[in-house]
């Protein structure tokens, strides 16, 4: 007689569950093998009811879960082995008292950034129940987990209208951490959620001043109304705070207020400093701003703006006028077919017009439309009647900015 055996129920989940534990004990090393007997170790005493022997136990915990931050290339051991006590060490918060809760909740904390539920905010519920400080020591991706569950928490109680204080202490303490770590985006984001942007001012200093400010412009770009110009107005304190007084203009001016305007320049008593003021002024035609001194304004004016722009070329060598054969360069092409195709005389003459122009623009002088010298006429009669409109254009081109000369030659 053959008997068929026949599994009870249940009876086959149990024995995948202890062949997956035999195969997990297998796959570790001796030395995984001793960590996951001391984090068991650890977490029985933290259970024991004498105080000393249970905040030994605490602090050896603390200095595991502190040492585990450091590997980034994969799951730390002490962690990973520590996922399967999350809820016995939950159990084992509730009933501890005074201080070794306060030294437990900083660890739980901690470990509630990866093994508590999602949404449940548990990290921030058992940072708040803890010792308050050290926030720094457990690196840099918990103070951005922690910064996400205050947002969130902070949102209800605004909502439920309870207080907020204790999450302002823990912001006051994340904020200075991200700025010395050179994460002050996340430190403005931190704060436009809180509505607190000014607290960011305190800490802008020479170093990381422009990478707050560019931060902030590019927020200001997506913001809601609302916020735009509150973004602004912090974005201005900081850069007059630093006496930054071009890009303070800037913002001044983005915002359109003129009294701002002529305010920071005045503030400017470097003479270079207040030329450059002035010619973002020209520059943005803010041609309602008054200025007492003539040489000024000529500048907010644009009145000297050819003269500046031919003082450039010169200084870049670059004065002398160009020829549209320069431009085209048909030497170069390989096919001689497509050299020396013939093109109509009439297309030809009215796009050497147009290189010729934007070639030599604001230069006053060129090769083709200005040096009429020659025994050649002048080369508007070279195009057809309705092309001379375009010469005339072009004329412009070459005197741009010079109102004096340029209406003269048309």
């Amino acid at each position: 007689l053959s008997f068929a055996r026949v599994n009870m129920p249940g009876e086959e989940e149990k024995k995948k569950t202890n062949n997956k534990k035999e195969n997990e004990s297998e796959d570790l090393s001796p030395e995984d093998l001793q960590k996951k007997a001391d984090i068991e170790l650890i977490v029985e005493r933290t259970t024991d009811p004498e105080e000393g022997v249970q905040k030994a136990a605490i602090q050896s915990l603390h200095a595991e879960v502190r040492g585990s931050k450091t590997s980034i290339s994969s799951i730390p051991k002490g962690l990973k082995f520590l996922r399967a006590h999350y809820d016995s060490l939950k159990e084992t918060f509730e009933k501890c008292t005074g201080e070794n809760k306060m030294l437990l909740a900083d660890v739980m904390s901690v470990l509630a950034m990866t093994m508590a539920n999602e949404g449940s905010l548990e990290s921030l519920e058992f940072r708040l129940q803890g010792s308050k400080g050290g926030i720094d020591e457990w690196g840099h991706e918990y103070v951005r987990n922690l910064s996400g569950e205050i947002i969130i928490e902070y949102q209800q109680r605004q909502e439920e209208e309870k207080s907020v204080d204790e999450l302002i202490d823990l912001v006051n303490q994340i904020v200075p951490f991200n700025m010395k770590h050179n994460a002050e985006p996340e430190a403005c984001d931190l704060l436009l959620e809180l509505e607190r942007l000014d607290d960011i001012i305190a800490f802008a200093d020479e170093a990381n001043y422009s990478r707050i400010a560019l931060y902030l412009l590019g927020n200001a770009d997506y913001g809601m109304e609302s916020e735009i110009n509150d973004i602004y107005q912090v974005i201005l304190k900081i850069y007059r705070k630093l006496n930054k007084y071009p890009e303070a203009l800037f913002v001044a001016m983005k915002i359109d207020d003129n009294d701002i305007i002529q305010e920071i320049f005045e503030s400017a008593e470097d003479p270079t400093v207040k030329n450059q003021l002035a010619f973002l002024l020209g520059r943005q035609r803010a041609f309602s701003f008054e200025e007492e001194d003539d040489d000024l304004g000529e500048l907010i004016g644009n009145m000297k703006l050819a003269d500046y722009y031919l003082e450039l070329a010169r200084d870049l060598s670059v004065e002398e006028p160009k020829a549209p054969k320069d431009i085209y360069k048909m030497h170069l092409i390989e096919n001689r077919h497509l050299a020396n195709m013939k093109v109509d005389s009439a297309k030809q003459n009215l796009a050497d017009t147009f290189v010729n122009a934007f070639v030599n623009v604001g230069f006053r002088k060129d090769t083709l439309l200005l040096d009429s010298d020659g025994p050649e006429k002048p080369w508007i009669f070279k195009t057809k009647p309705a092309d001379r409109m375009s010469v005339v254009a072009s004329i412009g081109l070459l005197h741009l900015w010079d109102v004096e000369e340029g209406c003269s030659q048309l």
